[in-house]
């Protein structure tokens, strides 16, 4: 390009604040030669990551590092829809004032423990939900703040952010805490299905002849088995933070059901890791990472499936812990902001 040309490409992305000028290099004849980096320093995306029974609110820079971050119970089966989502934005917007000034909000993901239907952008139907669905998220969210708002599931949220620090082209992630569900990403694409509910493994049917009933109505769901709403019903404790305690003090009651519900996810993820084949297997939420679990999901895999699926397959706890699916939102949003024909539209060009 000629300099005139780019200078009238870069004006207004440094107008915009999403380049800037770092120095020059010296040069031996003519005009010294300027650096121009992306401008990453004050972007920010608030990440509301809602679980069935608790959700956390962070600020998040650019590249999904959590800035800052607050935490709440929530009961997604029985409180209405704003009950939960207003006070969480509440929290966001006191995050976001506790900032430096210059910080800028460019986007919003919300994560669900639901199917986002891919033609409405809202919440599908869900039975442990019931007060969401078609609940306009979207637009209470930007009442708020007029900015692009995104919305994902939060297992497959919690994917794109482990597929961030994971090198497998391939990556199948598993959040399992109060319900259960999946994500996979092959080489950056996460993949949502054609109603937005790809990667719901918690309600594959395992079983039939005496089998508990789901809260879903049918019987014989894994989640009906290993989800930590059935575990913490079937061990009568009152919390997953409780259940996992029991299992770091040795009670032996809890971690054999730990090891048994390991079992029947396992043998699930050993027919999904058939078909699909991936480098890595990271189990995370609140039961998914703990020892006892990853040790018994790898063991039952591995007994299950052709050695030729397991032969590299990394089964591994999550890297990120409880960060991964606001880090998966974080980067969500980013990877849309910052597309060029969002940033053209942005900039009122044509693209």
């Amino acid at each position: 390009m000629s300099r005139p040309t780019l200078l009238a490409r870069l004006v207004p992305l440094v107008n915009a604040g999403l380049v800037y000028e770092t120095g020059s290099l010296a040069a031996s004849r003519g005009r010294p030669a300027q650096l121009i980096r992306f401008d990453d320093r004050w972007l920010r995306v608030l990440a509301v990551d809602i679980g069935h029974t608790r959700a956390r609110v962070g600020v998040i820079d650019i590249h999904g590092r959590e800035l800052r971050s607050r935490q709440a119970l929530v009961d997604m089966y029985h409180s209405e829809a704003d009950a939960t989502l207003l006070p969480l934005l509440d929290a966001g917007a006191e995050l976001l004032a506790q900032g430096d000034p210059q910080e800028r909000l460019v986007g919003v993901g919300t994560g669900l423990p639901a199917p986002i239907d891919p033609r409405t952008g809202r919440p599908g139907r869900m039975w442990t939900m019931p007060r969401w669905k078609d609940y306009p998220v979207t637009e209470r969210i930007r009442q708020r703040w007029q900015v692009p708002v995104l919305l994902e599931n939060d297992a497959r949220a919690l994917a794109i952010g482990e597929a961030s620090v994971h090198t497998a082209g391939t990556l199948l992630a598993v959040k399992w805490a109060h319900g259960l569900g999946a994500g996979l990403v092959v080489d950056g694409m996460l993949l949502g299905g054609e109603d937005g509910a790809a990667g719901d493994i918690g309600h594959i049917r395992i079983a039939s002849d005496h089998a508990p009933r789901c809260r879903c109505g049918q019987y014989g769901c894994v989640a009906a088995y290993a989800s930590g709403h059935a575990l913490t019903q079937q061990l009568k404790l009152s919390s997953l933070d409780e259940l996992v305690a029991r299992d770091q003090a040795g009670d032996a009651r809890v971690t054999e059901a730990l090891t048994t519900a390991a079992r029947h996810v396992g043998t699930v993820l050993a027919a999904l890791s058939s078909m699909l084949n991936p480098g890595s297997l990271v189990l995370g939420g609140i039961i998914g990472r703990i020892p006892t679990v990853v040790e018994a999901v790898d063991e039952q895999l591995r007994r299950t499936a052709l050695s030729a699926i397991t032969a590299t397959l990394k089964v591994t706890p999550g890297a990120l812990g409880e960060h991964a699916v606001t880090t998966g939102l974080a980067r969500k949003v980013a990877d849309h902001v910052l597309r060029p024909d969002v940033v053209d539209a942005a900039l009122g060009r044509a693209v």
